[in-house]
């Protein structure tokens, strides 16, 4: 197990920082905190002690090999007390875009389709309906997007489709 403090691709050498008043470390280079960075990460402190309330912010570094990003968590702790939790979310981050790229490739593929199609989840509520099937129903997505009308697409009334039959 790799300790934190022991890890060489961190954009902050925690040892220097530990423990010390984020306003005595500034803005320098061998602690890798930008300006635009420390200019918000005092305005969160400075916000979290004057309200009370917790702070929640996001920012970025450059790392040794490559731009990292980082969320911190403020809370009050005293008067002139701010405790933070700081985590790297790059990994995270990259993780989301990936998934965004891939459900919006989906969603093209499957709206592109010229098969009707729809698709229901556990619950037996629409989550894709694509344009083929509103042309063939003509029956918007907007109308039935979340709802347990997948049956629209086929009959006046309500009643169970193959779909429902299968999950149930």
């Amino acid at each position: 197990m790799t300790l934190i403090s022991e890890r060489s691709d961190l954009a902050i050498d925690l040892k220097k920082i530990i423990g010390t008043n984020i306003r005595d470390i500034g803005v320098r280079p061998d602690v890798g905190i930008h300006l635009d960075a420390l200019v918000m990460i005092l305005q969160a402190i400075a916000c979290a002690l004057d309200t009370g309330t917790p702070q929640e912010i996001e920012y970025d570094h450059a790392g040794p090999s490559h731009q990292c990003n980082y969320e911190s968590r403020l809370v009050k702790l005293d008067e002139n007390l701010v405790l933070a939790v700081i985590r790297e979310i790059t990994e995270y981050n990259q993780m989301v875009d990936e998934l965004k790229d891939s459900e919006a490739r989906l969603n093209s593929i499957f709206n592109c389709s010229p098969q009707p199609q729809v698709v229901i989840d556990k619950d037996h509520r629409v989550i894709p309906w694509n344009r083929a099937i509103e042309e063939y129903s003509w029956v918007k997505a907007e109308e039935v997007l979340c709802t347990r009308d997948a049956w629209k697409a086929h009959y006046a009334t309500k009643r169970l489709v193959l779909a429902d039959l299968l999950l149930d």
